[in-house]
């Protein structure tokens, strides 16, 4: 699995939104995310980490989360929670982005087809947009390496 936290500027209004996708690089279906708008707090930062344990049983083998070196991810607080989990931190080498291009070529497609941020005059219609991309990102865009399915059937069909 692999995380990052993005942020957007609505151009009109200066509101930033910030971002944080987990995503499963099996199918690359994003398992859960946080997002708000104002600034990021360690909250926002632990919020899809929370989401994340509840919603993968603990495995009887190793199971890893890579991240960039963040100051919500060098916490003791989301370390001490990956630790309860039995998740094993991974963590990019210092200014070393294509340790994280997975998740970093996620973020730049959904930039890259969410459109002209002009075109939100707002953080909350900001949000909506994202919200309903990712609702399409998991369960209709297609991706040829996943042999033109979808990240869920994806998942469905090997099941």
């Amino acid at each position: 699995m692999v995380s990052d936290v993005t942020e957007f500027k609505i151009p009109e209004t200066q509101e930033k939104v910030y971002f944080e996708p987990i995503m499963d690089l099996y199918n690359n279906e994003i398992l859960t995310y946080a997002i708000t708008a104002g600034s990021p707090n360690l909250e926002f930062a632990i919020k899809p980490l929370d989401s994340l344990i509840a919603l993968i049983p603990n495995r009887p083998y190793k199971q890893f989360l890579h991240t960039d070196q963040g100051w919500q991810y060098r916490h003791s607080g989301w370390q001490n929670k990956l630790k309860k989990a039995h998740i094993t931190p991974s963590m990019s080498r210092r200014a070393t982005c294509l340790d994280n291009a997975c998740i970093e070529s996620f973020v730049n497609k959904l930039k890259v087809e969410l459109g002209n941020l002009s075109n939100y005059n707002s953080a909350e219609k900001l949000i909506t947009a994202v919200k309903k991309w990712i609702i399409y990102y998991n369960t209709n865009r297609i991706q040829m390496k996943l042999g033109g399915t979808s990240p869920i059937k994806y998942r469905l069909c090997a099941a």
